[in-house]
């Protein structure tokens, strides 16, 4: 179990889904359609993409160990991944994984450590996956637990060459201080862009 959630917190993570559909289109296939609980609508405009929008947990998960593989993560993402389900989201800033709206968190957890390449390199460093770098890039974005303190760590993006073809870890970049700064960015992000029109409306 992670602490209660305070108010502020709550807040800010209710305001960091809320953008999702503020910087990505969000949008899925019949083919693959989303989860019932995460649809959102069908596209007036295209009838093959299917909308999706994250969606706040009737009940949170409690399965914490599982997502705590190789020790505790920041608080605030703990929080968000047990109050919140979401499909990958490309957030400008980063590829948020998929966290699905099961019970557990099996499906979030593969997507973190589903590479082997990565884990042998990021994992003895103490480093965590738990985004993509933005536009097809698969530069790792990683929790950097060696520096953990505060209930909150550095944030990392790390070019993807050096370790997929050296086994090595290559020029690293320190994109935020903590996780909480980088759920700032995205929400100030969000606010500063110019909204797209309503697609359900004509």
């Amino acid at each position: 179990m992670v602490a209660m959630i305070n108010r502020r917190d709550s807040q800010l993570i209710d305001d960091f889904a809320s953008m999702f559909s503020n910087l990505d289109d969000l949008i899925c296939v019949h083919e693959e359609p989303p989860p019932q609980l995460l649809f959102d609508c069908i596209d007036p405009d295209d009838w093959n993409i299917i909308r999706w929008k994250p969606a706040k947990l009737a009940a949170q998960r409690n399965d914490i160990e599982t997502l705590r593989r190789v020790g505790p993560l920041p608080t605030l993402f703990e929080q968000f991944a047990q109050c919140y389900a979401w499909l990958e989201v490309d957030l400008g800033i980063c590829r948020l994984f998929a966290n699905p709206p099961t019970s557990d968190f099996d499906s979030l957890v593969e997507s973190m450590f589903c590479d082997r390449v990565m884990n042998d390199t990021l994992i003895p460093a103490r480093l965590v996956r738990f985004a993509l770098a933005p536009d097809c890039c698969y530069d790792p974005i990683c929790f950097d637990l060696s520096r953990f303190d505060d209930n909150d760590c550095p944030i990392i993006r790390f070019e993807h060459e050096s370790i997929l073809c050296d086994h090595r870890l290559g020029e690293g970049e320190t994109l935020f201080d903590s996780f909480r700064e980088l759920v700032h960015a995205v929400i100030d992000a969000s606010r500063t862009k110019p909204q797209p029109r309503d697609r359900t409306k004509r």
